[in-house]
């Protein structure tokens, strides 16, 4: 099928595909912004992938959180299968850090608690969300990290991307043997082996959120190796190590969420959530405004799309066609229509019935043909072998009435309806033979009476006078 939306550009790239900023006309003639979300070329030839694509959207679609980015629906458009979401006008948490970093900030404090907040509140709701039957469904995103925490304009984190997420009835292998998930943000469990849950995803906020106090890597080494070996056992310093002005509350909660042991961490996104409640976060203005400050122009560049296409979905529609006058209306347009369809079985069944006449007219051509043929073979045999009686016998000639002559000529309208343009005019009557003279010996001339000059026996026909 064609795509129901209109592309207008790049957003973002990840490893599995990328997603672009559209707009969809919906029923009332308005447009809504969306996120398109596109496989990349050489993933959509793996099978598995296309699995873990379509799972994305089977878990996700069913989240309806205010921090969960929401997606509407898959399609399969011109043999690609895209994912469309709710466009939210913001960036990840990944873009923003490193923004900031390159301009020589970090973020404050208060905000940093308010985007993990967020993300911890959507994470909750994915791990208690439940199947239509009151089932739970085991919800593990297993990719908490900075690159999918999407953080608004409007100041609002949303938590993204459940391509990998553990879930009862994936369509994608799960089998615990593989290790999914970004390496630094990756949980001893899942390196042993030993299976997730929602604490899993715990650990890995913990993990966001000290890289987010202290502006640094928390397990950032040189070699995949080093890194395993960091996250199994090196000591984690509080964040208050690095930055002095991380309360010795969020030192706690942070820690709390980075224990090994697993039985020793949050039991639950909401808890973990309580936890930083116990400093002043930052209101979502405040988030927005740093969100602004940093990566503004990027949002003004996708404004100005948006208003384009607005503009141009408000242009009037063309004149109309010579061949639709301006009192056509959309009543007399259906009727019309409706007249069409009905006159199509008796335009069939005319069709037919001129074919027949055309094949009939062309058969009796052929035979006066034929007949005109022949006579013309017996005119030309010798006066002695033509028998007297019967060119005595020929009918004379004889016009048929005025009544009993029609019109035969068939010239159908140059239309689709007619494919074939015949143009046959009504064959003539076969030639009868006229009749033969008979040889002088057997017709005597009749004697003129007497005293008949001889120029009325050449010129004129017999008078009484003439007597």
């Amino acid at each position: 099928m064609s795509a129901p939306y209109r592309v207008l550009g790049p957003i973002a790239s990840g490893g599995m595909g990328e997603v672009s900023l559209a707009v969809k006309r919906e029923g009332d003639g308005s447009l809504k912004a969306l996120a398109v979300k596109k496989l990349h070329a050489h993933r959509a030839e793996d099978p598995d992938s296309v699995a873990m694509f379509v799972d994305e959207a089977r878990i996700a679609s069913r989240l309806v959180h205010p921090n969960v980015v929401r997606i509407r629906d898959v399609e399969m458009v011109q043999d690609e299968l895209v994912i469309l979401m709710d466009y939210v006008e913001g960036i990840t948490l990944a873009d923003l850090q490193r923004a900031l970093r390159d301009q020589g900030k970090t973020l404050p404090v208060p905000v940093a608690c308010r985007i993990l907040h967020d993300a911890l509140r959507g994470l909750d709701a994915a791990h208690n969300l439940k199947s239509e039957a009151g089932a739970p469904l085991g919800i593990v995103h297993r990719d908490v990290s900075p690159h999918n925490l999407l953080v608004g304009s409007d100041g609002v984190t949303r938590i993204a991307d459940f391509g990998i997420a553990v879930a009862s009835g994936r369509l994608s292998n799960t089998a615990e043997i593989h290790v999914k998930g970004k390496l630094r943000y990756l949980s001893p469990e899942q390196i042993y082996r030993k299976g997730v849950d929602l604490r899993t995803d715990i650990f890995a906020a913990g993990i966001v959120l000290w890289e987010c106090l202290t502006g640094q890597k928390l397990f950032g080494a040189q070699t995949e190796g080093e890194t395993l070996a960091m996250i199994l056992r090196e000591p984690i310093a509080p964040p208050s190590a690095h930055r002095f002005e991380v309360p010795l509350e969020l030192d706690e909660a942070c820690l709390k969420a980075l224990e090994r042991d697993r039985d020793r961490r949050y039991e639950s996104g909401a808890a973990f959530a309580e936890a930083l409640e116990v400093v002043k976060m930052a209101a979502r203005e405040e988030v927005s405004r740093v969100v602004e400050a940093s990566v503004g122009e990027q949002f003004r560049g996708r404004r100005e799309l948006l208003r384009a296409a607005e503009a141009k979905a408000m242009e009037p529609p063309p004149p109309l066609a010579p061949a639709e006058s301006a009192s056509a209306t959309p009543a007399t347009t259906a009727a019309a229509a409706r007249r069409r369809t009905e006159m199509l079985p008796t335009q069939k069944r005319r069709r037919v019935r001129d074919a027949l006449v055309a094949s009939a007219l062309l058969v009796g051509a052929v035979v006066g043909a034929c007949g005109a043929r022949l006579a013309e073979t017996t005119r030309a045999e010798p006066a002695a072998t033509r028998p007297v009686e019967s060119a005595r016998a020929a009918p004379l000639p004889s016009a048929a009435p005025e009544d009993s002559r029609q019109e035969a000529t068939l010239v159908p309208s140059p239309s689709a309806s007619h494919p074939i343009d015949l143009d046959l005019e009504p064959p003539s009557a076969p030639p009868t033979p006229r009749n033969a003279e008979a040889p002088k010996a057997s017709r005597p001339r009749p004697k003129a009476p007497a005293g008949v000059s001889s120029s009325a026996k050449r010129g004129r026909p017999f008078m009484p006078s003439d007597l």
